[in-house]
């Protein structure tokens, strides 16, 4: 049974050597751990929203992870709980046991904020100006020769001296108005879960709040890097995001995916969210939560209950393939094999919960993106937000239906203003994106298109998981480009003399 209580938290160290931090700056009360599980206050639910009306929308979120290297073996990390958990804090090591490791990353959570950045960039040079422990403390750089990769978190090098140097004016890059910055891998720690080989992943995620006074407010978006930092290429590696969303009471809930919006959701299986051993419910007129992929397709989605949770590394890797457990394929009620179920809107007919007269209970969901090749050195980056929607006006089937307007708000938000992770670089020149004329045309494109740029430079494509696609040479003025890539986004990283910008490519 899960039992809920709210523990106002600033930095909190638990038993086997995880931290918690609340990211509290909208409408959000999120906990946020350096161990692999998200949104879980020690045993309790820890995904508060409204702030301070003591209800909860998540129990706890993490990763999957797993791939095939060269000879057929699954290496994985997979993370559920803060107590079922297969990653641990901090970067990839070769001497975990070192002091320098102890001491630099015995709490791998960083925070800082716009506006302390901010008060940094205008201050930096004032003498009675001291620079906050925030912004001291980022991990701009790794020490090499403590194993340790010399790129960790992402910082604008104002001096491009390329060393993290705040008294020099250097600050963090964040997204939003405030940001947790973790850093975490799967190799220093007990493999629990599935007792089975590492993959040597480092995973870097940046959590991030605005305050606004729409959808955004009742947003946490996140973005995630995994840095594959081991001499193993693993061949259908998959990446997938675990969630056990209880709306409130945890035993009425049901699940739904949508794979045109690229999102999974929870909502309640009636109107009355009830009280329930000691947790709020929502009452009447529940809301719906969802988890959408915003910088790349879903190839799944699987939703299940607490009694059909996998329990070998073969379990766990079918579920993020789409598949059964067994390894046998879902087939729609229409007749056709799926990969995403209760795929359709919850209304009054369709392939959802509802409709079919499923019994409400405690759900688990899990979406995942695309098989990739993961070799050493490279990198899979994606973007993600959680949407909420609740008008008390409307009932629990209508907030899950207007869930859907939530999402494409966001999408379009992150569209249009925030850097995806493929695009953000560790060490990036003060004047990225300032000085750098560029217009880029017909966007969106068939595949052909003109970049007109004032200086010579040069161009990097990159896909929607930050793999680096090719790279051409710009002359001052136009250039005429081909691209014959399949339809998506796509970034586009142009550099000058004067710096360089990033520009997203949609190809249709």
């Amino acid at each position: 049974m899960k039992y809920f209580s709210l523990i106002l938290i600033f930095v909190t160290y638990i038993s086997f050597g995880q931290s918690l931090y609340q990211l509290e700056h909208n409408n959000v009360r999120a906990v946020v751990s350096d161990g692999g599980a998200f949104f879980e206050n020690t045993n309790t639910a820890g995904y508060e929203i409204p702030i301070g009306s003591g209800q909860t929308a998540i129990y706890s979120m993490g990763f999957w992870m797993a791939g095939q290297d060269t000879s057929g073996q699954l290496h994985s990390s997979f993370s559920n709980y803060l107590i079922e958990s297969e990653l641990f804090p901090g970067p990839i090591s070769d001497d975990y046991g070192s002091s320098y490791y102890s001491s630099t990353f015995l709490t791998s959570l960083w925070v800082v904020s716009k506006a302390e950045i901010d008060y940094h960039i205008a201050n930096y040079t004032n003498q009675a100006y001291v620079t906050p422990n925030s912004i001291l403390d980022w991990p701009g750089d790794g020490n090499t020769s403590e194993g340790v990769a010399a790129n960790l978190a992402p910082y604008v090098d104002v001096n491009a001296n390329g060393t993290y140097d705040p008294a020099n004016g250097d600050y963090p890059f964040i997204e939003g108005d405030k940001a947790v910055y973790v850093i975490m891998n799967d190799e220093n720690g007990t493999h629990a879960i599935t007792p089975g080989q590492a993959l040597g992943v480092e995973v870097h995620v940046m959590f991030y709040q605005f305050v606004s006074s729409d959808d955004l407010n009742n947003t946490t978006f996140f973005h995630v890097n995994v840095f594959n930092r081991r001499s193993e290429t693993y061949g259908n590696f998959k990446f997938g995001i675990f969630a056990d969303c209880d709306l409130g009471n945890y035993v009425d809930d049901f699940w739904g995916s949508d794979s045109a919006k690229n999102y999974m959701f929870t909502y309640n299986g009636d109107n009355m969210d009830e009280n329930n051993a000691g947790i709020v419910g929502y009452g009447s007129a529940p809301p719906a939560i969802g988890i959408v992929s915003l910088s790349q397709p879903l190839d799944a989605a699987i939703g299940y209950s607490d009694i059909q949770a996998p329990s070998t590394a073969n379990d766990y890797y079918n579920t993020l393939l789409g598949m059964q457990q067994s390894g046998a394929a879902y087939v729609h009620p229409d007749g056709y094999d799926t990969k995403f179920l209760f795929s359709e809107n919850p209304d009054s007919s369709g392939w959802n919960e509802p409709f079919y007269s499923s019994v409400p209970g405690d759900r688990r969901g899990v979406m995942s993106l695309s098989e990739s090749n993961l070799a050493p050195g490279d990198n899979l980056c994606a973007d993600f937000a959680i949407v909420y929607h609740r008008n008390q006006s409307l009932d629990n089937i209508e907030n899950a239906q207007a869930l859907d307007g939530v999402v494409d708000f966001v999408q379009n938000y992150f569209d249009n203003n925030i850097q995806p992770c493929s695009s953000i670089a560790v060490g990036m020149n003060e004047n990225t994106g300032q000085n750098v004329a560029v217009e880029i045309y017909p966007n969106p494109t068939t595949g052909n298109v003109t970049l007109e740029v004032d200086k010579s430079g040069t161009l990097e494509i990159f896909d929607a998981s930050g793999k680096l696609l090719e790279t051409k040479l710009l002359v001052e003025g136009v250039n005429s480009l081909s691209f014959n890539y399949t339809p998506g986004i796509y970034v586009l990283k142009i550099k000058t003399d004067n710096g360089f910008t990033t520009r997203k490519l949609n190809i249709r």
